[in-house]
């Protein structure tokens, strides 16, 4: 016998199967997007025992006449493509005549429907790969699709499903992101008898969203629209008070269709630089359109990933799109009380200082008299070179005449040597005034940087700095880069280096705790860390060595004048690290507490 062989049809079946059916959730995906592309209005999707049991799809859509459905089970089969140049011009869901036929392969699946207009309907069964007869019978218009006892006849396959409420979350994920795309569409999802999602049919995306994602998130959307030639992009993106641990939350659709896709996500996480913490996530919807023939959405058999002709313009345009409307949307984080149903701040509860003056305030409009004050961690300094003074008398580039008093009377006042307190037309601002010094540095840096204008202050004596072999090549590396932000490093020899200057605004820091800090940044951001990104994390150190400390006094003018230095931010709610700079208490809340209102 040959060693090459043809495979039974049944094999060859459960491999395609394999490729297209990974759980209940691909079979919900599979079926809600044939009834999106047959026009259904409302969709009805039934589960039980977490998709093993049953998964039935109910569809108002166009139906299908008994000589289509006699070939809906069979393989390729389809009314989507017609010639070989429409796998270049995709504009469904569905398109490559497998789905049915591999849901039928490994499973007991029947298909009932009407054609619309039609008088009667008809029924197809599949069990297992075996295609039954057309029979007729009674149906509304539009198509109802079962499946039964899924992976039956796959046995290690079935064992691979998780528990019944494991698997329901991926189907509930699945119908997600197809209800964020149409929400002219009707969802309704039930789980063993009981609604599990009850979506109604809405105008517009954002009214979607709010019903998936609540409306406290809905309400602060910022709305994206920008046109160019072959790309049109639409869609929601969150302020920096709304995170996540992960990119879940980051929803991409391209022609009607979810997609991941790496570059997309680069272009969300650049736009986003310098305003989310650590390890937080951006929260984006986005809706894009580009000319079929631009991309090819068939290099998947889910259809998830895609492939653009021209990926690079796609990741500027929406990299360009999102900044674009991050900045011009006077993003400012607001205060709420005790009383409120939350605390929207840029993440600010998860910080020790910017918690404390939310405890502080809270206590103080609490109705117990017995609540303490609670006063801001301090937080300690510890400089490595000798002669630095410490950072309450330290030199900045604030000029401290005098001290401001702590309290009193007026529309601003430093409270605990670490906030500014402002008052507003409608509220007052608590700033923290390292986070809003540091942002103003680090773009005046970026700014003077690009037109190599930094001003430079040189040491009276060198600071020699000994490195291992590694950190003295990273260093040396970057001597241009730093040169250009007001840094002077030479070699010294014997894997040292000699600082001679450093950028004015850094006036009084200790030069090694930068280089040092420098390179553990630099080293945690991993081996292929872009020379943008470089550039990026030596002006955020600057900035942060520059700025003022908390629990450092700071006199009248500097105040005036860090708040006049504000007015010229381009992205002023976050320092570079994407700390808030300004937490907002309205005078609605305020009087609230007063029982005002």
């Amino acid at each position: 016998m040959p060693a090459i062989q043809i495979l039974p049809e049944a094999i060859a079946n459960k491999i395609a199967a394999g490729e297209v059916i990974e759980r209940p959730a691909s079979v919900v995906k599979e079926l809600v997007e044939n009834a999106i592309d047959a026009g259904a209005a409302k969709v009805d999707v039934s589960i039980e025992d977490g998709g093993r049991r049953l998964i039935r799809v109910a569809d108002d859509g166009a139906g299908m006449s008994p000589e289509d459905l006699a070939l809906a089970f069979e393989s390729h089969a389809t009314s989507k493509l017609g010639a070989v140049d429409d796998l270049f011009d995709i504009r469904t869901l569905g398109f490559r005549g497998e789905a049915l036929p591999s849901i039928g392969a490994i499973s007991q699946a029947k298909i009932i429907s009407r054609l619309r207009g039609n008088a009667t309907g008809a029924e197809v069964e599949m069990n297992g790969g075996e295609i039954g007869a057309i029979k007729a019978r009674g149906a509304p218009e539009g198509t109802t699709v079962e499946v039964r006892n899924l992976f039956f006849n796959v046995p290690v396959r079935r064992k691979f499903l998780k528990a019944a409420s494991t698997e329901m979350g991926h189907i509930n994920e699945a119908l997600t992101r197809i209800a964020l795309c149409y929400p002219r569409v009707r969802f309704n999802l039930y789980h063993n008898d009981r609604s599990a999602l009850s979506l109604p049919q809405v105008e517009e995306p954002a009214e979607r969203i709010a019903g998936l994602f609540g409306k406290d998130l809905a309400h602060d959307l910022i709305h994206l629209r920008d046109q160019g030639e072959g790309l049109t992009i639409r869609g929601y993106t969150a302020p920096p008070q709304h995170t996540r641990a992960n990119s879940k939350l980051q929803y991409i659709f391209l022609n009607g269709r979810y997609i991941r896709d790496r570059s997309i996500m680069a272009a969300i996480a650049q736009s986003y630089q310098g305003m989310l913490l650590p390890k937080r996530f951006a929260i984006v919807f986005l809706f894009l359109k580009i000319d079929p023939a631009l991309v090819d959405v068939n290099v998947h058999p889910t259809k998830v990933e895609v492939r653009f002709r021209d990926s690079g313009s796609v990741f500027r345009r929406v990299r360009a799109a999102l900044t674009e409307h991050l900045k011009n949307a006077n993003i400012k984080p607001e205060l709420k009380l005790p009383g409120g149903k939350s605390f929207h701040g840029m993440k600010a509860a998860t910080q020790p200082r910017s918690d404390s003056v939310r405890r502080a305030i809270a206590d103080y409009f609490e109705s117990s008299p017995k609540a303490p004050p609670v006063r801001p961690r301090q937080t300690q300094f510890r400089p490595r070179g000798p002669g630095v003074p410490a950072p309450s008398t330290a030199r900045s580039s604030l000029a401290q005449p005098r001290e401001i008093p702590t309290a009193g009377p007026g529309t601003v006042c430093q409270i605990h040597n670490t906030y500014i307190v402002e008052e507003t037309e409608d509220g007052l601002n608590v700033i923290d005034q390292h986070a809003l010094h540091e942002r103003v540095l680090f773009e005046e840096l970026e700014e003077r940087a690009k037109k190599a204008q930094v001003a430079k202050q040189r040491l009276l004596i060198p600071v020699t700095i000994q490195l291992s072999p590694k950190e003295f090549a990273d260093i040396m590396d970057l001597k241009e880069e730093l040169d250009r932000i007001g840094v002077e490093v030479d070699e010294f020899g014997n894997n040292a280096i000699a600082v001679h200057a450093l950028p004015q605004v850094m006036g009084g820091c200790d030069a090694e705790d930068f280089v040092r800090e420098l390179l553990e940044d630099l080293s945690q951001e991993g081996a292929k860390v872009s020379l943008v990104d470089k550039r990026r994390k030596m002006l955020e150190v600057a900035a942060c060595k520059g700025a003022v400390k908390a629990g450092q006094k700071l006199t009248p003018e500097a105040i005036q004048g860090l708040l006049k230095r504000r007015g010229k931010l381009r992205m002023g709610a976050t320092c570079p690290h994407g700390r808030p700079t300004t937490l907002s208490f309205s005078l609605f809340e305020l009087e609230k507490q007063f029982k005002r209102k």
